[in-house]
């Protein structure tokens, strides 16, 4: 279990309790709770929820009404990518830092806390939620409290004293089952979401039962855990909200992890899988917990194979997106790191060791701000010594390899050399031979005992490689400079001719015009949406970009674009400057 389902009800208050219905076209002409109304409506349409906000903040400067500037920025502090919500919610906080009002400025310390913990700096998220806290506590917002004590009996759970963290659940438990929480809820929620109170105190409630799975999952007390499940349930069977699915998925995550600390791993295998075929389209770090909890099961069970198989599929979905990093992870990487020193497969062991070293490094800072004791138990100086080891060693082998090849090299020459003369006239006289044989066959001979391939790839494996590559382009492969013809065909699993051909035909580029079309085209968007990425250097964007120069991007930008990306950042910089 990598979290407890946090429910963000003050931040994001969406219209997941709403009827759907059609944005007006004049926003100017709505109302100020109607824009709010939509804002939340139109969840997940980032462009839209601008345009609302933009208006909503433009009437609020006209009237010079600080909360309501305040609110204008909130949302748009909702939005956007973490380093520039947190340039809005600096906004709220700067406007509001003088007022007693029941949401502000202690709403703009969270957002800050939400965004930081977005960009993985958990340490300054956490700052920024006490500093929230404090606040809330001061006007008595007691739904702003219990979504705090929520984070940070997450964060103690995890990184910090366990049993203070089960402390803080009781606490928040004891608001939300209060005789006074219903009517003090009603004070910080605006008056459309009125009528839905009931449902949000339930869903508080059900929250609570949650968080004492998760607080005794960490504390691996079982018992408990189950105790606080069978509740959970019930509790569930009395929820009435639109998001009743995804507390259901979490309650059984939660189960599996309770199984797994139970040792009982046919249980694990048999609900995982169970899972997976029930919610296929489940989140990334719900995917990533269940393929690794089913792969070290399996190898419990002496299933070795069939685990490492689940424990490499957990190592692919933690490649392909950005997850935040848990303790329970090094399980995956040291198992996988095993495998590969079994294997003797030097790159790969270093491989799992960098992601071993990555992990501790974020455990030390962040052990170090919740519990300091528990640094002793981080393994990276073992870890830097046994890496540099390997690299020595993958380095001697591979200078043995080139001096044993340029050893055989030597001979080669030297026996081509000796006897070139004698055979010239009778490889000149084969070529020409096969040459001919070709030209009457109208392709090419086989060599080295392959077989021929067909002149033309067939409509289904045209289908199959365009389906890869929709797949390359949606994980954003191409940004890495490892890509080649060669590559991608045997990371496709197809012929680099027919990769190629495909390419030509259904794309009308060359190979290499296709993969530098995908690297400026998302060099294009990211500078246009990124204000962080456009502070680099020209050769810093081309190596993130997959280009191995500055100029040999700068080249493949002006040639799908008409323009250098130099003179495209300073138009970007002016342009934002205006704004």
């Amino acid at each position: 279990m990598r979290l407890p389902l946090l429910i963000l009800s003050l931040l994001v208050l969406t219209g997941s309790m709403l009827g759907q219905s059609k944005l007006p076209q004049n926003l100017h002409a709505l109302e100020d709770e109607a824009l709010l109304y939509w804002f939340d409506e139109v969840g997940g349409d980032s462009i839209t929820q601008e345009r609302i906000a933009r208006v909503y903040l433009e009437r609020a400067r006209k009237e010079k009404d600080t909360i309501k500037m305040a609110r204008g920025y909130d949302r748009l502090a909702r939005i956007f990518h973490p380093e520039k919500n947190l340039q809005f919610a600096d906004s709220v906080i700067e406007l509001t830092k003088h007022k007693k009002h029941i949401t502000y400025p202690a709403l703009g310390y969270i957002l800050r806390g939400y965004n930081y913990s977005e960009l993985g700096n958990l340490v300054q998220s956490t700052k920024e939620y006490f500093n929230a806290y404090l606040l809330s506590k001061e006007q008595n917002n007691l739904q702003q409290q219990i979504y705090i004590l929520d984070v940070l009996i997450s964060s103690k759970s995890v990184w910090g004293n366990k049993e203070e963290a089960l402390d803080l659940q009781r606490k928040r438990h004891k608001i939300v089952f209060s005789k006074e929480f219903y009517s003090e809820i009603i004070k910080s929620t605006r008056k459309e979401f009125q009528n839905n109170l009931k449902i949000i105190a339930d869903r508080e409630k059900l929250s609570s039962w949650e968080n004492f799975v998760f607080c005794f999952i960490n504390l691996v007390k079982v018992d408990s855990a189950r105790f606080y499940s069978k509740k959970a349930y019930n509790q569930l069977e009395k929820y009435n909200g639109l998001d009743k699915s995804l507390h259901l998925r979490w309650l059984l995550e939660a189960d599996i992890d309770i199984e797994y600390l139970d040792q009982n791993y046919d249980l694990v295998i048999k609900k995982g899988r169970t899972f997976l075929d029930l919610y296929p389209d489940s989140s990334p770090d719900t995917k990533f917990n269940i393929y690794m909890l089913n792969g070290l099961s399996l190898i419990e069970r002496n299933d070795y194979r069939m685990g490492i198989k689940n424990l490499l599929k957990a190592d692919s979905i933690y490649k392909r997106n950005v997850l935040k990093i848990y303790p329970a992870d090094r399980k995956l990487f040291e198992k996988l790191y095993d495998y590969s020193s079994l294997e003797n497969n030097i790159p790969k062991q270093i491989e799992y060791l960098n992601s071993l070293l990555f992990i501790d490094s974020i455990c030390k800072k962040n052990y170090q701000y919740f519990e300091p004791q528990i640094i002793k138990n981080v393994e990276t100086p073992r870890l830097l010594a046994e890496k540099e080891k390997l690299i020595n060693e993958l380095q001697r082998k591979n200078e043995m390899a080139t001096i044993s090849n340029w050893a055989i090299a030597g001979l080669l020459i030297l026996s081509t050399l000796g006897f070139f003369y004698y055979f010239n006239r009778q490889l000149l006289y084969k070529k020409r031979f096969e040459k001919l044989v070709a030209y009457s066959q109208n392709e090419a001979t086989p060599t080295n005992g392959e077989q021929a391939l067909p002149a033309k790839p067939s409509n289904e494996l045209v289908e199959n490689i365009l389906q890869s590559l929709v797949a390359f382009e949606r994980n954003k492969e191409y940004l890495s400079q490892k890509i080649s013809l060669g590559y991608l065909s045997k990371r496709l699993d197809t012929n680099s001719k027919y990769l190629s051909q495909v390419i030509n035909m259904e794309k009308d580029k060359s190979f290499t015009q296709y993969i530098n079309d995908l690297r400026v085209t998302y060099a294009f968007k990211k500078l246009a949406a990124d204000p962080v990425f456009r502070k680099y250097t020209i050769k810093a964007i081309a190596g993130e970009c997959g280009f191995k120069t500055g100029e040999s991007f700068s080249k493949a930008f002006y040639k799908k674009y008409g323009i250098y990306p130099s003179y495209y950042l300073k138009s970007l910089e002016k342009k934002e400057s205006l704004d």
